[in-house]
């Protein structure tokens, strides 16, 4: 009985530890991903990329989404805006606002702008906006 309450107890400390690193990870609420990989995040997520010591972080700011929805009638396809907040590892920012779908005549931007910060340019992709129950998008960071 005494090995048992032993064995549980251990087994126990080490379930709660390894949820607790767990959670750590999920509460900074920072993914890391490499350039030229599209990521998916949710408004005020953020992800991290870094090669040879550059580091850059994006976040997702903000995220409308007001195209028709599949199988409706619309008058107006609409579109889907992602704002998003870049910033350089030298404390440089930028805060850039891209769009799909009928962009021109309302956002005037486009799915993909280009940003120079830590003296290197990248260029910023909104490949797409999905609608799960929570609106998430996906981007593509790429150095150019």
């Amino acid at each position: 009985m005494k090995y048992f309450l032993k064995t549980s107890v251990v087994i126990l400390g080490v379930v709660f530890m390894s949820n607790t690193s767990c959670e750590k990870e999920t509460l900074t609420g920072v993914k890391t991903s490499r350039f030229d990989s599209p990521v998916e995040l949710l408004v005020d997520e953020k992800v991290t990329f870094s090669k040879n010591s550059k580091e850059l972080t994006l976040t997702l700011v903000s995220l409308s989404d007001s195209r028709c929805a599949k199988n409706v009638q619309c008058i107006w396809a609409g579109n889907a805006v992602a704002k998003v907040q870049l910033s350089g590892a030298d404390g440089s920012e930028a805060e850039l606002s891209l769009c799909i779908g009928e962009c021109d005549k309302v956002v005037k931007t486009s799915d993909t702008l280009s940003v120079s910060l830590n003296d290197t340019n990248y260029k910023v992709i909104l490949n797409e906006v999905k609608n799960e129950g929570i609106n998430k998008a996906v981007l593509t960071v790429k150095k150019i």
